[in-house]
């Protein structure tokens, strides 16, 4: 379906906006920072009635924030689909994740600024900031650090080692905060990024911040030092912008931010924010601009260096595509042979037809497999379980000797072994090497 034409969202700006529904896509899981600070948002604007419509909750996650992101790139701009995504939309660009960033939207307003904290285990050997990026250039990869590869916390472990030429640290992909909490309590880990209102939560759980990569003193850890008040030029957090798909009208985006500046200013927002220990900025028009090209422009001079210690996700599905290519291939010949030595005097386009029809047919369904994946259209699970099924059914075709008629494919067998492959593949990169997947 094809988005509407400029006419078209001109003719519908003329109604009264918005007339229905404002779906909001969270690219998180229900019950994170994310989606909490939005569900508050969500309430004012209800309980306040600051739109003649409600706001809907969608949450899209996976891939650090991208599978969301992607959707919202997609929806029309008529601005009744918006995105709400922190300092991610900046690091998965430059991380090489996604291939858009804020470019591809319309940025509504900021509301809300987290900060981050480096911690470590209460038992942990480092006492300072200083220690840590001293050992992490004397023997650089050697202490782990955990991050979710491409996500602020990521980001904020390159800005610790810009900050000390020649420092560097292990990576090891983990998910969440929840995930780099149970994975540095139990040493899997050295040291991790947690926001101040995550650190709050895990802190009586043995965790231990060496530093605040804010500007200032918290006020909640009022004991914590800066990065800056130890010797290191760090100074980054976590910001909650709004988006709309690019080519939403003016109008349209000025509603929804008068609206959402409106509910920052609620008594009820500002003292949920307070429990979360999350500052209530607002930030919108030029001022909302700059810090966008500010944070973009430092995101994009830190870099991103290879990580020869982590699986090559793309290399190795297309590794799999292609050994599944070549069986194919490899099947196909040996039906040929077979039909020549059965059938020498076999006119060649008989001979050769179903080894091309069924070339074609596999090539494209390896094709639609790729494009499902690049492009966001399937889940993982789900569009693996296709294309195996789908490859399945064809190499039986092709292994049927070619003077009987095609076999019925054993629909149940296939479809088990589909599953099987999907749901078998799908838990060893999550779990296993947790890595995130379409």
């Amino acid at each position: 379906m094809f988005p509407p034409s400029a006419t078209t969202i001109a003719a519908e700006s003329q109604e009264a906006y918005p007339s229905a529904p404002i779906k909001v896509i969270v690219p998180f899981a229900a019950g994170g920072g994310s989606d909490t600070f939005v569900r508050v948002i969500q309430k004012a604007i209800k309980d306040h009635e600051l739109l003649p419509q409600p706001l809907v909750v969608i949450n899209r996650p996976g891939a650090g924030g991208t599978n969301g992101s992607q959707e919202a790139t997609n929806a029309p701009p008529d601005g009744y689909t918006i995105l709400n995504l922190h300092q991610a939309i900046l690091t998965a660009k430059y991380s090489g994740k996604v291939d858009h960033g804020p470019e591809a939207f319309e940025p509504i307003i900021a509301t809300g600024e987290d900060a981050m904290t480096l911690c470590a285990a209460d038992d942990s050997r480092f006492q300072t900031l200083e220690e840590v990026l001293t050992e992490a250039k004397a023997a650089t990869n050697q202490i782990t650090y955990g991050a979710n590869l491409g996500a602020p916390s990521h980001f904020s472990a390159l800005l610790l080692e810009h900050s000390h030429p020649g420092a560097q640290f292990r990576f090891v992909q983990t998910g969440g905060g929840a995930t780099r909490f149970a994975e540095l309590k139990g040493g899997h880990i050295e040291l991790t990024t947690f926001s101040v209102s995550e650190y709050l939560r895990f802190k009586s759980g043995g965790v231990r911040a060496l530093a605040l990569l804010g500007a200032e003193r918290h006020p909640a850890l009022p004991q914590t030092p800066t990065a800056r008040e130890q010797g290191f030029d760090v100074v980054t957090s976590n910001i909650q912008f709004w988006w709309a798909p690019k080519g939403t009208p003016a109008d349209r985006i000025q509603i929804l931010a008068d609206a959402f500046e409106a509910a920052m200013n609620t008594e009820y927002v500002r003292d949920k924010l307070a429990s979360m220990s999350v500052s209530p900025i607002v930030l919108r028009g030029e001022e909302l601009r700059r810090v966008i090209a500010q944070r973009e422009f430092e995101t994009a001079k830190v870099g991103v260096r290879k990580l020869d210690s982590l699986p090559d996700l793309p290399a190795a599905v297309t590794a799999i595509v292609i050994l599944l290519g070549l069986a194919v291939g490899a099947q196909q010949l040996r039906s040929h042979r077979s039909a020549k030595a059965s059938h020498p005097a076999a006119p060649r386009d008989i001979e050769h037809s179903i080894p091309v029809r069924e070339s074609i047919i596999c090539a494209a369904v390896i094709a639609a497999y790729v494009a499902a994946l690049q492009l966001h259209l399937l889940p993982f699970p789900a569009a693996t379980t296709l294309f195996v099924f789908g490859l399945g059914c064809l190499l039986e075709r092709l292994s049927a000797a070619p003077d009987c008629p095609s076999p019925q494919p054993q629909l149940p067998r296939l479809a088990a072994l589909a599953l099987t492959v999907a749901l078998g593949s799908h838990v060893i990169f999550t779990r296993v090497l947790t890595i995130d997947l379409p």
